[in-house]
């Protein structure tokens, strides 16, 4: 009887030490299994907000490459622009100073000849000639250094953009690029009016390619709105 009851005892003490033991595997593993859930959330969470980062760098940049490359092109037109105009003040300025050279000597000379005439004109605006034609040269070094600085800023600014934009607007900032710096050197009148004409005739493209980069940044941003609401 007495080992009947310790059998039944110890067997009942046993089935307890294995439950406990079973319950206790079995706490351990669902906590591993929620921790490596969490873990794996917690990189999800992780890997959303970096790429969520990025494209709103992504979008950043393209409006700041779009803000410089605007600047630029602008900047570029008003040196082509204002140098027309110094240069077209200059030959103005000589051309009213020949006028005047030439009444006063037929004013004081009346039968003067026509050969005359260009020699002591020739001769008496000799100098006036070469301090307009020093200030020309001057003003287009000034004009040059100018427009190498934005070619190299332009240069460097289609280059991150490339990083940026999609292929298609990339293509197009470059032949862009390429068609104004072609157009950007110039020498004369006639060199300024044909740049000033070439980028009036690029300003449309120019700002269909701002609407077109403005568009992927709305798409950006929209996107980025979409990811955030998740």
């Amino acid at each position: 009887m007495m080992t009947t009851v310790l059998s039944v005892l110890f067997s009942g003490v046993v089935a307890a030490i294995l439950t406990f033991l079973l319950s206790r595997s079995a706490a351990k593993g669902e906590a591993k299994a929620r921790a490596a859930a969490d873990a794996n959330r917690d990189a999800q969470q992780q890997a959303m907000l970096e790429d969520w980062e990025h494209r709103k760098y992504k979008a950043n940049q393209k409006l700041y490459s779009l803000r410089l490359i605007t600047e630029l092109f602008y900047s570029a037109r008003n040196e082509i622009y204002f140098l027309g105009l110094d240069l077209t003040n200059a030959d103005a300025l000589l051309a009213g100073a020949d006028r005047a050279t030439e009444q006063y000597l037929l004013q004081n000379n009346p039968q003067i000849t026509a050969k005359d005439l260009v020699a002591h004109k020739t001769y008496l605006m000799a100098q006036q000639q070469q301090q307009v034609a020093a200030r020309k040269i001057s003003r287009l070094d000034q004009y040059n250094n100018a427009v190498k600085g934005i070619q190299a800023r332009a240069q460097a600014e289609v280059s991150v953009a490339s990083h940026y934009v999609s292929r298609d607007l990339l293509e197009r900032l470059e032949h862009l690029y390429k068609t104004l710096s072609q157009k950007i050197d110039v020498g004369t009148i006639a060199d300024v009016a044909a740049s000033l004409k070439t980028f009036d005739g690029l300003e449309l493209e120019f700002r269909q390619l701002q609407k077109g980069i403005l568009g992927e940044v709305d798409t950006a941003v929209r996107t980025l709105a979409v990811t955030a609401g998740h």
